[in-house]
């Protein structure tokens, strides 16, 4: 009579698992770069386009409040009148209510704030 020797243990078909090589990894990486390289410049320039709109947006507001100061005040522009208040400590600012920009606050949709 033979004996039987058990067999090695081999994983089956649905359960056997295959590591990566380093090549492969690699190659990814690699693809990933590039990719990566490729959208850069295009986030960046979608970036200032965001820039500049919210800049555009500022101008047209700033635009908007002279045009309803000056329907409100008898088409006069706002003017500069003397030094800037010596209580700010000499900072000319939107706190400085003898700032043309302090005059036309009211008419702004958001509030002036210092960067």
């Amino acid at each position: 009579m033979r004996m039987r020797l058990p067999k090695p243990w081999r994983p089956c078909g649905l359960c056997a698992t295959r590591a990566f090589t380093l090549t492969e990894l690699l190659v990814v990486t690699g693809i990933i770069g590039v990719l990566a390289a490729l959208l850069l410049p295009s986030i960046s320039f979608g970036r200032s386009q965001a820039r500049s709109a919210a800049c555009r947006s500022r101008l047209r507001q700033m635009g908007l409040a002279l045009q309803m100061y000056v329907t409100d005040h008898g088409n006069k522009y706002p003017s500069y009148i003397g030094f800037p208040d010596s209580s700010l400590g000499g900072a000319a600012g939107p706190l400085n209510a003898r700032s043309w920009w302090a005059k036309l606050a009211p008419y702004y949709a958001a509030a002036i704030s210092r960067p």
